[in-house]
């Protein structure tokens, strides 16, 4: 039967570590804040195509209303 070894965790590998977990939030925090750039940009994007579409409604809004008042003109002009 094989005995396993007793690793002791000495100040130098407890310092290894902790700079290995911090070099890993350091690469996770990157990857966020580009994350969050690339959301930004999608954001402005979808904040544009909401005015743009916002216009386009309230064009189509008072094209129907001129067009109803047009008809309406007509309609009285032959009575």
């Amino acid at each position: 039967m094989e005995v396993v070894a007793e690793r002791r965790w000495t100040d130098d590998r407890l310092d290894h570590f902790r700079g290995e977990v911090s070099a890993r939030f350091d690469r996770v925090e990157g990857r966020l804040d580009r994350m969050d750039a690339r959301l930004t940009d999608v954001q402005q994007s979808i904040v544009g195509l909401h005015k743009t579409i916002s216009q386009f409604s309230m064009m189509l809004v008072v094209a129907l209303v001129g067009l109803t008042a047009t008809q309406l003109g007509l309609i009285l002009t032959q009575l």
